[in-house]
């Protein structure tokens, strides 16, 4: 009885030992593989080049003929999930360390090894020379990529098990490793200069392999009939991509691709749109606030006319959602579901900052200038500027304010930079020149009310900024009062003196007022503009 007690605990012991080691199995994830990930020595360039052998891998012959017939013809070796994912995840920082560093690591863990990946198995070789080593895993990376989007596109389980998000919380990673670690390739300035034989070997293979172009035909093709046909290649999965996150990796691996705007203007110009596509689709989770920027930034930078984006957002789209959000509580607006209650201040950042390096851009001097269209594009970004300063009231965030005030005073001062153009055109546009300092009036007014709000407010981050606001409002008030008298029309201009009002229009005190102000030695009242 004893011995059979005895068989008994072991036996026991045996199955507890064996679910133990079977639970810590399943407890080996992702972020468990990058804790201890540092203190592995680095994969060869030979065992990545596993990458270029697709998902499955034949063994060799010597071990075929040791297997039975039966087995051998059925025995295959595959890459799971976690062990793609990990060679992916070693392919992509030795381009990093290629593209960036090529500094030596230390065979002992160091403080930053965990934050930092510097691979010694590289540093024998030149950039060039290890790019040529790995050029077969480009290709197989699409191979890849192609079944991974796959496998997204055609999840259809209500109920999926835990192996089924196991495998999930691979796919994504994955993904974004895949794009990036072209983005890396496609922004290495030094596979463009001189020859420029691996890049076109890159893209010949790609164009061969995934666009079913014929050889003879990619042999006669030179880098930017290839660059164009790559970026087609990659601009079809942002329609299958699920997370925000994705989309900017693939838009940032799309932009490192267009080199020259001059020169691919059409790439461009489908690098805004796609911009755009991705700012009026409705995203699972809520989109950072860098990810917006950059998206409506490159939507506007790449447009061939930023200006038209940049008034339709400022003068239609803005204004109607908050007037819609007020009254009927919707979070965002159909044609731009990106645009929250959350995200209006970057919106309104980064259409105020475009606007101003619009307007910075205008050329007053040349013999290509035509009179008529500047006036025309100063009359717009006034319009704009006019647009956007009024949104204040309604949405007067502390962000917004800042941002209102900073880059409000800039515009000032490149508009005092146009007052030589006036002057010389002004007996020829006199009407057209009048309205636009009627347009621009009612901007440095708001301007006028912000600096008083600041002051209100006491917020030292926005008084900061409003001597200088307001020295740039005096001095276009005096360039335009010199403007009308030199041509005979100071009938049209007048002094006055402003209300002392906060943002939601409550007249303040002007006591209060000038005792603020006498610790900043600044007017207590301000003049108005031109009036025409």
């Amino acid at each position: 009885k004893k011995g059979k007690a005895k068989i008994k605990e072991r036996e026991k012991d045996s199955e507890e030992s064996a679910s133990t080691k079977k639970d810590d199995q399943e407890g080996v994830t992702l972020a468990y593989v990058a804790a201890v990930r540092p203190f592995f020595r680095e994969l060869e360039i030979d065992a990545t080049l596993l990458l270029a052998w697709s998902d499955q891998i034949a063994l060799d012959e010597d071990e075929v003929e040791e297997l039975q017939p039966a087995a051998a013809a059925s025995t295959i070796v595959e890459i799971q999930l976690p062990v793609l994912h990990y060679l992916l995840e070693d392919f992509q920082q030795k381009l990093k360390t290629l593209v960036t560093s090529r500094k030596r690591a230390s065979f002992l863990p160091t403080a930053n090894r965990g934050s930092e990946f510097i691979t010694t198995s590289l540093s024998a070789l030149s950039p060039l020379e290890a790019l040529e080593r790995l050029r077969p895993v480009f290709a197989a990376l699409c191979v890849h990529l192609e079944r991974i989007v796959h496998v997204i596109s055609d999840d259809t389980k209500d109920d999926p098990t835990t192996e089924d998000l196991k495998e999930w919380s691979y796919l994504v990673p994955c993904q974004l490793i895949v794009f990036d670690c072209f983005e890396k390739l496609f922004s290495f300035d030094k596979l463009y200069l001189d020859d420029q034989k691996l890049i076109l070997q890159v893209l010949r293979q790609l164009a061969i392999e995934r666009c079913n172009k014929s050889a003879d035909e990619c042999c006669v093709m030179l880098l930017p009939e290839l660059m164009h046909i790559t970026f087609d290649y990659f601009s079809i999965f942002a329609t299958g991509i699920k997370e925000m996150k994705v989309a900017v990796v693939l838009f940032n691996l799309l932009s490192s691709m267009v080199r020259d705007q001059k020169q691919q203007a059409e790439l461009c110009q489908q690098l805004s749109t796609l911009a755009g596509d991705l700012l009026h689709r409705q995203w699972s989770e809520r989109p950072k606030a860098e990810h917006i920027s950059l998206l409506l930034t490159q939507h506007i930078q790449n447009a061939p006319k930023p200006a038209q984006i940049i008034e339709h957002l400022s003068v239609d789209v803005l204004p109607t959602f908050l007037k819609t959000t007020d009254a009927d509580g919707d979070d965002f607006v159909s044609e731009y579901a990106t645009l929250t209650k959350y995200t209006v201040p970057v919106f309104y950042k980064v259409l105020l900052q475009e606007l101003v390096s619009l307007f910075s851009e205008l050329e007053t001097s040349g013999d290509k200038v035509d009179e008529a269209e500047l006036l025309c594009t100063v009359a717009l970004c006034v319009k704009i500027f006019q647009a956007l300063t009024r949104l204040i009231k309604v949405k007067d965030q502390k962000t917004m304010l800042v941002v209102c005030l900073r880059n409000g005073k800039v515009f000032v001062e490149k508009f005092l930079k146009l007052m030589p153009f006036f002057t010389s055109h002004y007996n020829e546009h006199h009407a057209e020149i009048q309205e636009i300092f009627k347009n621009l009036q009612g901007s440095t007014r708001m301007l006028q009310v912000v600096c008083t709000h600041a002051k209100d407010i006491k917020d030292p981050s926005i008084t900061s900024l409003v001597p200088a606001a307001r020295k740039a409002l005096e001095m276009l008030i005096l360039k335009v009062k010199g403007i009308l008298t030199s041509n005979k029309h100071l009938g049209n201009f007048w002094l006055g003196q402003l209300k002392h009002k906060n943002i939601k229009g409550d007249e303040i005190s002007s006591q209060v007022q000038a005792s603020q102000d006498d610790d900043t030695d600044e007017p207590i009242e301000e003049p108005d503009e031109a009036e025409a």
